[in-house]
């Protein structure tokens, strides 16, 4: 086990395992499961990571099968959940984030794919803060999955699951995250984390969609003139169906509206998304100033809301 061995650190925990570093070789990092019943998880991540040669999924490799199965990825210093992130990414920055974590759920929902656990910590970045997901510990393929016996991810990013025949579980669980990612991003949360995770499933949506102490005022305002309110609004619908289709469409016009001055950045940006030009990890390293704790608080906005 890593655990046992001199030269490594640990710097988390996943679903079923722990992730180390490699001090004499920090671009990569191992992760490793909990125990032998968790070996099949890691196998399974392992496999749904390899499906993507993607530069915005995090890509696995020497998969190690052992009493305690493993395998490496790539290392990312900085995570859009960790606190030596937030507060250092501007308006533009954050849509960028949003628009590559859409393609990415598009990338795996094409493959038949849902991650489940979309949020801040599972989102690495790379020296210009391009997104990279990660931690595929609980996707599922759909043809193999029954949501009503599997465990969901962090509540509050994690669309509601109801005890009826109207569960669905398809691509419209990761559009309800990306929903609650934009909240994160651009009005941060107002919630009792506690008082969330006490309560069933199926009274999720009343403590994420319709409680008022859970929402900044400003976005409880439904402000229609701000297109961020109504895109986290689509996407968090749970009654109505919202596609990936319409959250480009919106993202779209966002950008046309607001970031006219920026389409050299996104052309750039999306040179990236589709392969041709390479951005470095930003994996520096000081091995005695480990600023990697995980968080998923939100963002304290820097800058003043545009609303026109």
């Amino acid at each position: 086990m890593i655990s046992d061995k001199a030269g490594w650190v640990k710097l988390g925990e996943g679903s079923y395992g722990k992730v180390f570093l490699n001090l004499e070789n920090p671009n990569m990092v191992r992760k490793e499961a909990y125990e032998k019943g968790c070996n099949v998880f890691i196998n399974q991540e392992y496999q749904f990571m390899n499906k993507f040669d993607k530069p915005f999924i995090r890509k696995a490799f020497n998969y190690i099968e052992d009493d305690i199965c493993s395998f490496d990825m790539e290392f990312y210093f900085n995570k859009l959940g960790s606190r030596s992130a937030n507060n250092n990414i501007d308006e533009f920055g954050k849509y960028i984030i949003i628009y590559g974590i859409s393609k990415a759920v598009e990338c795996i929902s094409n493959e038949n794919l849902i991650h489940r656990d979309i949020k801040p910590s599972n989102i690495m970045l790379n020296s210009k803060n391009y997104p990279i997901l990660s931690d595929f510990g609980i996707s599922r393929e759909l043809k193999h999955f029954n949501p009503l016996l599997s465990r969901t991810g962090t509540a509050v990013f994690t669309k509601p699951l109801f005890k009826d025949s109207t569960n669905v579980a398809d691509v419209s669980v990761d559009i309800y995250s990306i929903g609650t990612l934009i909240y994160h991003l651009f009005f941060g949360f107002k919630f009792n984390e506690t008082r969330l995770f006490k309560n069933e499933f199926n009274t999720k949506s009343e403590y994420f969609m319709k409680r008022k102490d859970l929402f900044d005022p400003k976005i409880d305002n439904d402000d229609n003139n701000d297109p961020y309110s109504r895109l986290f609004r689509m996407c968090c619908d749970i009654e109505n169906k919202c596609t990936l289709r319409d959250v480009f469409d919106s993202l779209d016009q966002i950008r046309n509206q607001r970031y006219g001055d920026k389409q050299a950045e996104f052309n750039q940006f999306q040179r990236w998304l589709n392969g041709e030009i390479n951005v470095r990890n930003n994996n520096e390293f000081n091995s005695h100033n480990i600023d990697y704790e995980e968080t998923d608080e939100p963002f304290t906005p820097s800058m003043t809301r545009n609303t026109k």
